[in-house]
């Protein structure tokens, strides 16, 4: 496990301290800022930041290109998750292509991975590392996303239908110490 997972991991581990948790998803993350003023200077669709609120991660969400080529419509995007439980980060980029067989049970025939599907998503993942490592964060892969917890193991986190992993407990609310959002009236 990478040095800077077990070190976010320390203020989970054993037992979640709740205040420090709290205050760790209500950082302010200055770089995702610096990340979207980058991100300006390329000829991209969108960039969307959800970094508002109480959240283990911030998000943003590029639409990196969409492509016509007479009836082919495809759509390519990459999203970064920087955690606030640490300084680390990762990076998925997507893709969407219009299924446009006349039988189709889905409109839209889609895929994901830690690399880039053109050389425009390549360049964005550049770029993001490139502005977030210099400020000091690790990329996670997502082999490194996946790797379980061994000291959750035996604990309430693990169960049948949950198995606790990096991407879980410092990108996502594994422990449930954030408030759920409450229905709309």
């Amino acid at each position: 496990m990478d040095m800077a997972v077990k070190s976010a991991l320390d203020v989970l581990l054993p037992e979640p301290d709740r205040a420090a948790y709290l205050e760790a998803c209500r950082r302010r993350l200055p770089v995702v800022e610096q990340l979207v003023e980058r991100l300006a200077s390329y000829d991209l669709v969108s960039v969307r930041v959800f970094a508002e609120g109480i959240a283990p991660s911030a998000r943003v969400t590029v639409d990196v290109q969409r492509w016509i080529d007479g009836g082919f419509i495809a759509d390519y995007g990459t999203t970064v998750r920087i955690s606030r439980l640490g300084p680390l980060f990762t990076v998925q980029h997507r893709f969407a292509v219009q299924n446009r067989h006349p039988h189709a049970t889905e409109p839209s025939l889609s895929g994901s991975d830690g690399f880039g599907f053109i050389a425009e998503q390549q360049a964005v993942h550049e770029e993001i590392s490139a502005v977030l490592e210099g400020g000091g964060l690790t990329e996670l892969t997502a082999w490194d996303l996946d790797e379980s917890i061994d000291e959750l193991r035996g604990t309430r986190w693990h169960t049948v239908t949950c198995r606790p992993t990096v991407r879980l407990a410092l990108f996502e609310d594994l422990f449930e110490l954030l408030e759920p959002p409450r229905p709309e009236r």
